[in-house]
Parts: structure tokens; sequence; C-alpha cells
């Protein structure tokens, strides 16, 4: 028992130290770790070979990713969506769009039931360009916005995608649109810029544009009301710019949102340019 719980602990370890080499863009280190599971004792796991495909991925390394799934299978373990998602993201940024296609229709043998958003996010990733392919996939995807459950990142990930491929079906729309709106209030800022930039391109999205505006003014009043105005304010700056650049591109700005991002940005700006000048006394001072 307590030989089991050890080996347990290590692989937890082992996966934790390839989670930070992706997070840190070490690929290298996190391959090595990977590879060498399967000369140790420990048991390698599906989560484990995922986080060296994070990795690889990052770093554009495609002929590792199709090393680290050949492993998974001679294992006999099935690769999850992160898996499949790191390495076609190692496959588009390292050029072989091809094979991420290959790869993509390997993954819909293995697994039929992949999240709402994992198959159009992968097509718009390895710039598919076949419409009865689109088609299909957001059919599937029009049937579980309507009976599952699902993540803001989902809905999210999903206005990216539809955006990306072109896809303007209304009733998808429709029904996405509501959906969004009633997550709006527990998505990411990140979630709200992808769902911004998505709706941006569908014509009936102008209320949703406006909800998004309002939740991330609320969100930017809140930083404005903190005693000091630089925490949380670079966190959200870029993608608060993004939400800015959609709803400007689509011609729906509202006032109270220009409001908010002038403030938090004049307060963001003097609160820069007050720790330049403690920097500068206290350099002088050195």
């Amino acid at each position: 028992m307590q030989m089991r719980y050890r080996l347990k602990l290590d692989i937890t370890v082992r996966s934790a130290a390839i989670n930070a080499c992706a997070k840190g863009r070490q690929w290298q280190h996190a391959f090595y770790l990977a590879m060498t599971t399967q000369t140790t004792n420990l048991l390698p796991s599906t989560v484990t070979y995922s986080a060296a495909l994070s990795a690889c991925g990052k770093g554009q390394q495609w002929q590792q990713a199709a090393s680290t799934l050949s492993i998974i299978q001679h294992f006999r373990l099935v690769p999850d969506a992160i898996a499949y998602k790191a390495a076609l993201d190692a496959y588009e940024m390292g050029g072989q769009l091809d094979k991420g296609v290959e790869l993509l229709t390997e993954s819909r043998s293995h697994t039929a039931n992949w999240s709402l958003c994992f198959l159009p996010w992968a097509l718009a990733r390895l710039s598919v360009s076949d419409p009865d392919v689109i088609h299909c996939a957001f059919v599937e995807a029009s049937r579980k916005l309507q009976t599952s459950t699902h993540t803001a990142l989902d809905l999210s990930s999903l206005w990216w995608s539809s955006s990306m491929l072109g896809v303007g079906n209304a009733l998808f729309s429709s029904t996405l649109i509501e959906e969004s709106k009633a997550l709006i209030s527990v998505s990411t800022v990140e979630d709200l810029l992808m769902t911004s930039w998505g709706a941006t391109t569908h014509s009936t999205c102008s209320r949703l544009l406006l909800s998004v505006q309002h939740e991330v003014a609320a969100r930017l009043a809140a930083i404005n009301a903190l005693h000091s105005p630089m925490h949380g304010w670079q966190g959200v700056t870029q993608d608060m710019l993004g939400v800015l650049w959609a709803c400007t591109f689509a011609s729906c700005t509202s006032h109270q949102f220009l409001v908010a991002v002038r403030h938090v940005m004049r307060r963001g700006g003097h609160s820069l340019d007050a720790a330049l000048r403690v920097h500068t006394v206290l350099g002088e001072l050195g």
C-alpha cells in the first residue's frame, strides 16, 4: 500500500514538474521528463503526456508532439481532448496543417464525445475550408448547445471559431447569443474578448456586445475603486483594449464603456509615471 502511494505521489510530482516546464516554455525539459517516465517504475498517464504535448505545442515542436502521441498509444492510453488540442497546436504552429488534419480525423475515430467547442476550434485552428465539413461540425455544435451544459470558455471558443470559419447560420447564432448572455458574469475578460471578436462578424450581436461592454465596464469600475490603481490594472489592459477594438470595429461602442476605459487607463498611466519617478530617484540615490 505504501509503495503504491509513493508511486502515485511520484507521478503526481513529475506531472507537476512537466506542467511547470510547459508554462515556462521549457519544452526540452518537459519532453525529457515525459520520455524518461517510461524508464522508471512509474506508471505513465495521459495527464503526464498531455502536459508534455502542451510544452511541445508552445515550443512549435510538432515532431516531438508526434512522438509523444505514439508513446501514449504504445501504452494503450487514450489521448483526451487536452492531449489532442496540444498536439494540434504543435502541428499548426509548426506549419504542418495537413498532418494536423490527419490527426484530427484520427481523434474522431477514437472518441466521439468531444466538448462543444473542440471540433469547430480544431477546424479553425487548422484553416480547414471544406464547407461540408464545417457545416457538419456546426450542426453538431448547435445540437450540443441545446442539449448539454457548457462553460464560458466553450462559448467564447465557439464564437472565435465561427468567426474564423465564416459561419453565419441564424439559428446557431441566436442560440449562441442567448447562452453567452447567461454566462457573461462568470466569464473571464479573455473569454469576453474572444466573444467580442467573434460577435463582430454577426449583424445580430449588437445587444450581446453591449452586454459584454457593460460587464467589462463594471469590472473596470471595481479596479478604479481600489486604493491602489496599479492592482489588477495591467492584467486586464490588453484584453480590455481588445474588447474596445472589437466593439469599435462593429460600430457598437457604448459611452459608459469608453468612459470606464479612459478612466482606468488614466489612473494606470499615473501609477506607472509615479513608479518610474520613484525608480529614478532610487537610482540617483544609489
